[in-house]
């Protein structure tokens, strides 16, 4: 609880090839809101050996609204919240766009495939009048497509019927975005790296700390791989808060102007979660290395 001692474990362990965690030997019960976890010997899903140690008085499970492990492998739509709240129902059969991610599968969207989440409150962040803090995180594998690709938005932009909160992206030049909007006002906030993204794997996270108001942008920061990344602000100084719509989540798209899916995810998208509070730099830096970071 305040320091660790040396300790280690040996076995011999037959190993045969398997899509997820294989674990060998752990002390461990992650049974959701009554975590007991100290460490674990296992084998990745690449059958990589790993050994996980916890610190469970750090625990964001709590704050955790859902979380899609993006696992989904089989000849059904369905794919899964691991906190039970809200499954997403995918625009194909999964196991035809499943493929290795970086915590056991994931999901390949290559630029035509989509997850949509049906509307719960738990998934806005504003009533019209006031913000509240909220993070999304996720690893994504970059490409080049010159075109801005969605990862997870709870967007849609039919012209005559918008109904827009927030979306987390990639721009056309491969910059990290967080959008938050004001529907009523029909202006918006973002924060944008400075830097792009190079290709490959990268664990993405955006954090807003529900401040509102004119300088809303100002409570948006963005994280590549365990860092934080310098972040521009930008937006109307119009914006109060974003609303409470019944619009969807969608993952790897968007709903555009049309009405139809759009900017879709060029490649893998894997362990996507959103957070109800800002996680802070330390919460960001053990989420990466508690994944393949």
């Amino acid at each position: 609880g305040s320091d660790d001692s040396p300790f280690s474990i040996a076995c011999w362990g037959y190993v045969t090839e398997g899509d997820d965690i294989q674990v060998l030997l752990s002390k461990w019960d992650e049974t959701t809101g009554s975590e007991a976890r100290e460490w674990r010997l296992s084998l990745t899903g690449d059958r990589k050996l790993q050994l996980h140690l916890v610190d469970d008085t750090v625990n964001l499970s709590a704050n955790t609204v859902s979380q899609w492990k993006l696992n989904d492998d089989a000849a059904t739509t369905a794919v899964v919240d691991s906190q039970a709240l809200q499954n997403g129902v995918a625009t194909s059969n999964t196991d035809t766009f499943n493929a290795t991610g970086k915590i056991g599968g994931a999901l390949d969207f290559g630029g035509a495939e989509a997850v949509e989440i049906a509307d719960n409150a738990s998934y806005s962040f504003g009533d019209g009048l006031n913000d509240s803090a909220f993070s999304v995180a996720a690893w994504v594998y970059v490409t080049n497509t010159s075109s801005t690709q969605s990862i997870i938005s709870k967007w849609d932009e039919t012209t005559g019927a918008e109904v827009r909160e927030w979306s987390f992206n990639l721009s056309p030049y491969e910059d990290l975005r967080l959008f938050i909007l004001d529907e009523s006002a029909n202006v918006y906030q973002w924060g944008e790296t400075v830097f792009s993204l190079s290709g490959g794997w990268h664990f993405v996270v955006g954090t807003y700390d529900g401040t509102g108001g004119a300088n809303a942008s100002d409570g948006i920061n963005l994280y590549v791989d365990g860092s934080y990344r310098p972040t521009l602000s930008y937006g109307s100084s119009d914006y109060v808060a974003m609303e409470n719509t019944a619009t969807k989540v969608t993952i790897g798209a968007l709903y555009d102007t049309a009405g139809s899916l759009n900017t879709f995810f060029a490649d893998k998208i894997d362990n996507v979660i959103l957070f109800d509070t800002e996680l802070t730099a330390t919460d960001i830096t053990n989420l990466y290395n508690s994944g393949n970071g």
